[in-house]
């Protein structure tokens, strides 16, 4: 992987993340606190969306040790208006951290870190960006089905790469 296409996957990221927002917007509305709900629909679609926001603040603060980030929590975004800010501020963050890479070379760092059970890993740079951005490919598409099976197929807009190139590139 080079960092141009390490800069796209995450570029893309942030397309679609920011297009989920929109979707989650138009079926609750921008000021709808979905954590304080007794549809566990809306709860699990909530947690499903933080989940994304907490991981990519997760894996930025074990490549950047020194980028330290309070815990995301639930309590933290619960509107699409919270949750759009947050996102946009997580990926100003990245984004800061992410240009003081001057090579490609930078990507076949050894990120070495710790699990949840306190096991030491490590992982090279270019694989952790690759699971962080099919992590929150998957988990858009689980929130996706999620809002198709609450019957609001009119919200979703895809999030595919692909759509974001022809809106990008063509």
């Amino acid at each position: 992987m080079t960092l141009d296409e390490a800069r796209i996957l995450f570029e893309h990221n942030d397309w679609a993340n920011i297009k989920l927002v929109e979707m989650l917007s138009k079926v609750f509305g921008e000021e709808t606190d979905l954590q304080s709900t007794d549809d566990p629909r809306i709860s699990a679609l909530h947690k499903t969306t933080v989940h994304i926001l907490a991981g990519m603040a997760f894996w930025r603060t074990r490549v950047f040790p020194d980028a330290r980030t309070e815990k995301i929590v639930s309590g933290d975004c619960p509107s699409p208006l919270d949750i759009g800010f947050a996102f946009r501020a997580e990926s100003a963050r990245f984004w800061s951290l992410f240009d003081s890479f001057e090579k490609d070379d930078s990507l076949l760092e050894l990120i070495r870190f710790n699990d949840f059970d306190n096991d030491p890993h490590a992982l090279r740079l270019d694989r952790i960006l690759t699971h962080l951005s099919t992590h929150t490919i998957y988990h858009r598409g689980q929130i996706t089905g999620m809002l198709i099976s609450m019957d609001r197929k009119e919200a979703v807009e895809s999030t595919d790469i692909l759509y974001y190139f022809k809106e990008r590139f063509l």
